[in-house]
């Protein structure tokens, strides 16, 4: 166990006590210990994965979010950073429009789909009543155009 303890990451898996084995191949599981992290600054940082736990490592201490121009994620990072140190009343200002905005978000996707589901159901109705007249007019009886279509005989005499 003392080498796990001087491992900056350490990478694990379930496995049964017994028999030793995996227990799925989904689950994988990383554990990283950031005081063990040993980047000082942000110059030795070579990789994305450096950059992110050199950022959680110190953002604390961070004056500015370094890496900004690298990637785009860290901007969001910076972004989000921003938003926490809101006052209580800008705060839940923000809240209130992100709320707003996924509010009509969510409005205008259900209007979509129920429109949709209202295009489709017009549409079979439409369809089934053209497959009406033409059996009507091939004298079929109505007891079964209304068995075959579902319409009610009254509907059918109608068309």
């Amino acid at each position: 166990m003392d080498n796990l303890d001087k491992r900056f990451r350490v990478d694990a898996h379930l496995a049964d006590r017994v028999t030793n084995q995996q227990v799925s191949d989904k689950l994988h599981l990383i554990y990283l210990q950031l005081p063990l992290f040993d980047l000082k600054n942000e110059n030795e940082c070579k990789s994305d994965f450096d950059r992110w736990i050199y950022v959680l490592k110190n953002m604390e201490i961070l004056e500015r979010m370094p890496f900004l121009a690298q990637n785009a994620v860290f901007q969001r990072l910076a972004d989000i950073g921003d938003i926490s140190k809101l006052s209580r009343e800008d705060r839940m200002k923000y809240d209130s429009s992100i709320k707003q905005y996924r509010d009509a978000l969510a409005t205008m996707e259900y209007t979509y789909v129920q429109g949709e589901d209202m295009g489709i159901t017009k549409g079979i109705t439409k369809g089934i009543k053209q497959v009406a007249r033409k059996m009507k007019s091939l004298n079929y009886n109505v007891e079964d155009i209304a068995v075959a279509t579902g319409l009610s005989v009254e509907e059918i005499n109608e068309l």
